[in-house]
C-alpha cells in the first residue's frame, strides 16, 4: 500500500494526497509520522557528511551539530510549516485541518529523503549530475507542495496556491530577519553574511 501511495505522490500528488488524507490517521499518529521523518531526515544528513572532504565536514558539523540537535531544529521546521499551511489555508477559505497539515509536511518529507538518497548515491558515484538532480529536486518539492497543499485545502488552483506559498514564504522571511535584528547586534548579522 505504502508504495503504490508512493508511486501515486510522484505522478498524481493531488490524487495521492487524497488517498492519504481519506485514511483519516489521530493527531498522535500524524505527529509520530512528522517526528518519524525528522529523525530520518537528521540521520541522512550526517551521513552524507561522510561524503564531503575533511574541512567541508567541520564545516557541516558547526553548521548542523550533532544528529539529535538537527533532528529538533528539522522537527520544529516541519510543524511550523505545517502550523503556517492550517493558518494561511484556513485564512484563505481552505477547507484543511491542522492534522492533515502535519501529514501534509510529514508525507512530502518521506518523499524527498528517497530524493534525497538519491542525490547522496549519485554525488558519490556520477558528481557532475548530482548538482542538476538537486535543482530538479527542488523544484519539484514546490510542485509537490503546492498539489498537497490544494489538496488539503480542496483549492481549484495549483498555481494560486503556489503563488500563496512563495507569498507565505517572502513574509516569513521578513518576519524572522526582523526578530533576528531585535536580538542580534548588527555586527553579529553582518558576520553571518
Amino acid at each position: 500500500m505504502l508504495k503504490a501511495l508512493f508511486r501515486l505522490s510522484l505522478t498524481q500528488p493531488r490524487a495521492g494526497m487524497r488517498l492519504l488524507l481519506n485514511l483519516t490517521p489521530s493527531p498522535g499518529t500524524a505527529m509520530a509520522a512528522l517526528a518519524f521523518v525528522a529523525v530520518a531526515s537528521a540521520l541522512l544528513i550526517h551521513f552524507s557528511l561522510l561524503a564531503l572532504s575533511a574541512e567541508g565536514r567541520d564545516f557541516a558539523r558547526q553548521i548542523f551539530g550533532s544528529p539529535f540537535y538537527t533532528a529538533a531544529i528539522q522537527a520544529l521546521a516541519l510543524l511550523v510549516a505545517a502550523l503556517l499551511i492550517w493558518q494561511v489555508g484556513r485564512w484563505r477559505q481552505g477547507q484543511g485541518d491542522f492534522t492533515g497539515s502535519v501529514l501534509v509536511m510529514a508525507w512530502l518529507q518521506a518523499i524527498m529523503l528517497v530524493l534525497q538518497l538519491g542525490q547522496i548515491l549519485l554525488t558519490l558515484a556520477l558528481p557532475p549530475l548530482a548538482n542538476l538532480f538537486g535543482y530538479l529536486a527542488f523544484a519539484y518539492f514546490f510542485w509537490l507542495v503546492s498539489h498537497f497543499i490544494a489538496e488539503l485545502h480542496r483549492f481549484d488552483s495549483v498555481g494560486k496556491t503556489f503563488l500563496g506559498i512563495v507569498l507565505t514564504l517572502v513574509v516569513a522571511v521578513l518576519i524572522l530577519s526582523f526578530l533576528l535584528s531585535l536580538f542580534l547586534s548588527p555586527e553579529a548579522l553582518s558576520h553571518g553574511l
